[in-house]
């Protein structure tokens, strides 16, 4: 049993009308400390949901998640927001910056809201992520590409021990796309930083240490 983070029969359901939709269909996924996991599948297989899941955004209608060895199925809602906040870092397609905020600002929000002071500067940060010298430009001043490494830095300024990515470069060009790639093998590889990254693109699959393939709800390899 990986002592990271391990699912055991996880299931999810959403009513629609009168029914219930299964998204989840009892899922079994290990996953240890520094792997690079990519999750594929065609759409509406359910690679969304496991990752919203695993997150801590939903909770699932049976089974149960293990994060280092904490059920996080059992905790409580402050509780799961808590270590969300600590220990989980999101980066999404759509970015969800603030766009009446400076880049530097965007990332600093994210610190104040988990009240934490940060070990790495914003400016090293910015610098990991190369957008030194921009920390001042508002996301209307800055391209797709760029807006998305915004989203990473205030993502793992923080150092969280596990980054989920759902489809982060599904909105980019293939140029900004290598970028962000690069980046989360750099993460990856110097920071022994753990990441589970969902994406279309068969060619992005190809950086993770391990493809995870899913269909209607499963895991199918």
């Amino acid at each position: 049993m990986s002592d990271f983070l391990k699912t055991v029969n996880l299931k999810k359901s959403y009513r629609i009308g009168r029914n219930f939709e299964p998204a989840l269909r009892g899922v079994d996924l290990e996953v240890e400390r520094g792997e690079f996991v990519v999750i594929v599948g065609p759409s509406g297989c359910g690679k969304s949901t496991l990752m919203h899941l695993l997150g801590g955004l939903h909770r699932p209608t049976e089974g149960q998640i293990f994060f280092e060895g904490a059920e996080l199925t059992a905790m409580a809602d402050a509780e799961l927001t808590a270590l969300r906040r600590r220990e989980i870092g999101f980066v999404f397609q759509r970015f969800n910056i603030l766009p009446t905020l400076s880049a530097r600002h965007n990332i600093e929000l994210a610190l104040k809201i988990r009240g934490e002071t940060p070990e790495t500067s914003v400016e090293e940060i910015l610098e990991m992520v190369g957008l030194t010298g921009k920390g001042h430009h508002r996301p209307s001043e800055l391209s797709m590409g760029e807006q998305q490494r915004v989203a990473i830095a205030r993502a793992i300024i923080s150092k969280p021990k596990m980054l989920l990515a759902d489809e982060p470069t599904g909105n980019l060009d293939s140029k900004n796309s290598d970028h962000i790639l690069d980046l989360f093998t750099q993460l990856n590889r110097e920071n022994d930083q753990t990441i589970l990254m969902i994406t279309h693109n068969p060619e992005a699959a190809k950086i993770g240490d391990r493809i995870i393939k899913m269909k209607d709800g499963r895991i199918v390899n």
